[in-house]
């Protein structure tokens, strides 16, 4: 692992630490009626905050893997495209061999009737 990606995972792995002993101590302390509303709004932005997280510990980035997926589709189009072309210059190819086998033929035939 280079430098950089080291400290992400181990920075990802503090963060994961510290969100789960933040979420155990909501279960330890008890929370007034008048926090609740607040109390729950942070848990669900905590919750939220797992995924980039995990994404983190396991290596992989969301935002890349999103690029990742773009770039297939372009590749996938561009394929396609290149595709259509070689069938029609396939085509192409197999009509001129037609037309030359065509003139071969007629020049075959005149050479014949004139001896």
């Amino acid at each position: 692992m280079n430098h950089t990606k080291e400290k992400e995972f181990w920075g990802a792995i503090a963060m994961f630490v510290v969100l789960m002993i933040v979420t155990a101590s909501l279960f330890v302390f008890e929370i007034p009626a008048k926090n609740e509303g607040s109390v729950k709004l942070i848990i669900g932005v905590l919750v939220g905050g797992f995924s980039p997280i995990i994404y983190r510990i396991l290596g992989t980035d969301p935002a890349e893997t999103e690029k990742k997926n773009a770039q297939i589709k372009s590749l996938e189009a561009e394929n396609e495209e290149l595709r259509t072309r070689v069938n029609h210059l396939e085509s192409m190819f197999i009509d001129l061999q037609n037309k030359v086998i065509d003139k071969l033929s007629s020049l075959q035939n005149i050479n014949h009737e004139s001896s």
